[in-house]
């Protein structure tokens, strides 16, 4: 079994599928899966590296930042 990846550690390549998860409060932890998409990039071409982009499988949500760990996701 892969272990969860803290993305202090290593990030996805972009377009990788993963699992992701993230806990705003100890309590309440949100887990899905999609794909990385890379970093913001600002209107001045500044990419931002602590504003990592994933987005969830059926494309209705994304998360900038929030995500704290990661692994690869393989198809059954």
């Amino acid at each position: 079994m892969i272990d969860w990846i803290a993305v202090e550690d290593r990030m996805p390549e972009i377009g990788q599928r993963v699992e992701y998860y993230f806990a705003p409060s100890p309590d309440f932890i949100i887990q899905d899966e999609g794909t990385f998409e890379g970093y913001y990039t600002d209107s001045e071409g500044v990419e931002w590296n602590g504003m990592h982009i994933f987005v969830s499988s059926d494309k209705s949500s994304w998360l900038t930042g929030d995500v704290t760990h990661w692994k690869p996701k393989y198809d059954s």
